[in-house]
């Protein structure tokens, strides 16, 4: 039975492990796909986490192809020096090292192409995407791209050609092309993409051999590639794709002739399966490992999987039953860099593990920023906000009171005392985790993955020694009588009943129905857009009458709605599974004994309602935190308690004052 432990063989390179750092854009290297001390700073931390494999972010073939603003490139000469300087810095410790080589194609988004197909440099041109058949751009779609001709796609293969060797000569050990999510390769593979009536159209991997042949003549014979697949379209009935069996029947056998020494599995394509391409929180973890076991009954060289594997002991569990033969972390790796490392010494639970929220893809996709990790604070910034082994110890030890058991208190409680504190954390309530534990566990919706931040900080206090104070409330008193140096205030805060609506005293809040969990009748009204959509969701899967009534236009207010991977999975597959109905733009008039009135586009609706649960924006609970301005001489507060945020606001606040203080 193979272990993850095991060496494994990708051509004649072998890794001491089975564990690879799977490509992630991070949107931090120089806005012409320069490296810079940043990539490197974060490729370096990356590299000592007990990696058996480290690989390098998408890698832009050609100027055409690039999908965010700040992404690496290998289509000229003058990138290669830069990417000799990561490949030194991730071998010098101890992984091997690889490269994928990239083009978006139609996932490309004109406002971060470097510039059109058919521009010399330096012009900087109309940015015109290009694609293998008529389509618009999938993230801009009044963009219409630029239909590739036969010239065209000989000249982007050998681009690909051309990178694969620069990477050889920079020193990378090996070269992996994406040929998923939509990007260029996969769109000349899918039927929905590729109507094409010539060679390239009848044969539709005859652009992905060709890319093959190109990496081969330019690399070597023993030089290890292959190719990051989507095992499945995963295409909604009656679109056009291909699925799960077309991969393993006619897609494998075509890679493993073209010589490839590995295949990594992944999934989806964003046009029409983004949810698939990101998993979101309400996909279960290791969703993906079903994909690469079917590829690994049929494959004569290493499969990989992919996708929400959070937990060591389930990538243990995948090699040791042969779903596949290595295992790829992308957010992941990003929670943890060490990940790897912990699991093989024996202390997994130290783990920091991905929470699916997707603050990282959000930014430098969407935002075009540079990524960040809603837990791991230091991920990307390393230079700046050095991780938790190289934390400054503090000069002048205090006497710290956090005030708070939520995410934003405990992670200030924990670096305050890695840098040195003496810290004392108090909960009014009896259990640590604040509102994550009830958001964690929201009934027939799996939002599982969110507590594992809080688990996680609850071990490295105890680990750390952190006294915890258990269902003691604090008051001005109390902090009179402790006498602190300092005073963080982490009281969160509270769904509300707004007093502006008459009979809202019969309606339960978001927070009472997480926390009591009481019985609700058959037909149920939910007023507000902000925690309402995954609250509907939840009752309706309980085979109630569920009307969502939100008194704007959207149903997705709340401040963790910033992804729109969740937002779409949230509102286009589990809320029809619910058969929740919703309504917009509404003035919600009255809450009766039977029912809420509420008016439309001036028409007045009454809608029956056995039960009613108020999800309005969250307020701070600040009564602590003003009684105490002017009391103690160094005071803060954190997370909820400032403003209703998301994971990735409490840890930022959290960790930035334990390193501040």
């Amino acid at each position: 039975m193979p272990k993850i432990t095991d060496p494994v063989k990708f051509g004649k390179m072998e890794l001491e492990n089975r564990y690879v750092a799977a490509p992630m854009l991070t949107d931090t290297v120089s806005e012409d796909g320069c490296v810079t001390e940043r990539y490197l700073e974060t490729m370096k931390h990356t590299a000592q986490g007990g990696w058996g494999l480290v690989m390098v972010q998408a890698t832009a073939v050609h100027p055409s192809g690039t999908v965010v603003r700040n992404e690496l490139a290998a289509y000229d000469d003058k990138y290669t020096a830069g990417l000799y300087e990561v490949a030194d810095v991730i071998k010098r410790e101890g992984p091997h090292c690889g490269i994928q080589i990239f083009h978006g194609g139609a996932i490309a988004h004109p406002l971060v192409i470097r510039r059109s197909l058919d521009t010399p440099l330096p012009d900087l041109p109309p940015k015109i995407p290009v694609a293998p058949s008529p389509t618009s751009s999938f993230l801009n779609p009044g963009a219409q791209c630029h239909v590739l001709t036969h010239e065209e796609i000989l000249q982007l293969i050998d681009c690909f050609g051309a990178a694969a060797g620069r990477a050889k000569e920079a020193g990378f050990e090996c070269v992996e092309v994406h040929a998923c999510h939509g990007s260029l390769p996969h769109q000349f593979r899918t039927p929905r993409c590729n109507t094409r009536d010539d060679e390239w159209g009848q044969d539709k991997h005859l652009f992905i051999k060709k890319i093959a042949e190109a990496v081969r003549n330019n690399v070597g014979p023993d030089f290890p590639f292959w190719f990051r697949i989507s095992a499945d379209d995963h295409a909604a009935p009656g679109t056009p794709g291909y699925t799960l069996e077309d991969t393993a029947t006619k897609l494998v056998p075509d890679l493993e002739a073209a010589g490839v020494a590995a295949i990594h599995s992944s999934s989806g394509s964003v046009d029409v399966s983004g949810i698939w391409v990101i998993q979101p929180l309400y996909w279960e973890q290791g969703c993906l490992v079903k994909e690469a076991k079917r590829l690994k009954e049929v494959a004569t060289v290493p499969v990989g999987t992919v996708g929400k594997i959070m937990a060591p002991e389930m990538a243990a569990r995948i090699i040791e039953e042969g779903s596949a033969d290595w295992i790829a972390l992308g957010r992941p790796a990003w929670a943890d860099p060490w990940y790897p490392k912990k699991h093989l010494e024996g202390r997994p639970e130290d783990v920091r593990r991905c929470i699916s929220c997707d603050w990282c893809t959000y930014l430098y996709i969407l935002a075009n920023v540079p990524a960040r990790c809603a837990v791991n604070y230091s991920f990307g910034r390393e230079i700046r906000y050095p991780p938790d082994g190289l934390l400054t110890p503090t000069e002048i030890p205090k006497d710290v009171l956090v005030i708070g058991g939520g995410v934003a208190g405990m992670e200030t409680a924990r670096v305050a005392t890695l840098r040195g504190h003496n810290v004392t954390l108090y909960d009014k309530r009896n259990e640590l985790g604040g509102i994550m534990r009830y958001a964690s566990d929201i009934p027939y919706l799996y939002t599982g993955d969110l507590m594992q931040i809080a688990t996680w900080q609850m071990t490295q206090l105890e680990k750390l020694g952190v006294e915890a104070k258990l269902g003691e409330e604090v008051t001005v008193d109390l902090v009179d009588k402790l006498n602190p140096d300092v005073v963080v205030v982490a009281t969160g805060g509270i769904s509300p009943k707004p007093a502006r609506i008459p009979g809202i005293g019969r309606a339960i809040t978001f927070d009472e129905y997480l926390m009591q969990k009481p019985a609700l009748g058959k037909d149920v009204v939910v007023l507000g857009g902000y925690e309402g959509a995954e609250a509907a969701t939840s009752i309706g899967k309980q085979d109630k009458n569920v009307t969502l009534v939100s008194e704007s236009d959207s149903i997705t207010e709340a401040a963790y709605f910033f992804n729109i991977i969740r937002v779409a999975a949230l509102t286009l597959v589990l809320m029809p599974e619910g058969n929740v109905t919703t309504i917009t733009n509404a003035t919600i008039k009255e809450i009766t004994a039977d029912s809420v009135r509420i008016e439309v586009e001036g028409a007045e609706q009454v809608l029956k309602a056995d039960s009613v649960v108020a999800c309005f924006p969250r307020e701070p609970v600040t009564d602590l935190y003003d009684a105490l301005k002017g009391k103690v001489s160094e005071l803060y507060r954190a997370g909820d308690c400032v403003k209703a945020g998301a994971t990735w606001n409490a840890i930022d606040d959290g960790n930035w004052i334990g390193r501040k203080i």
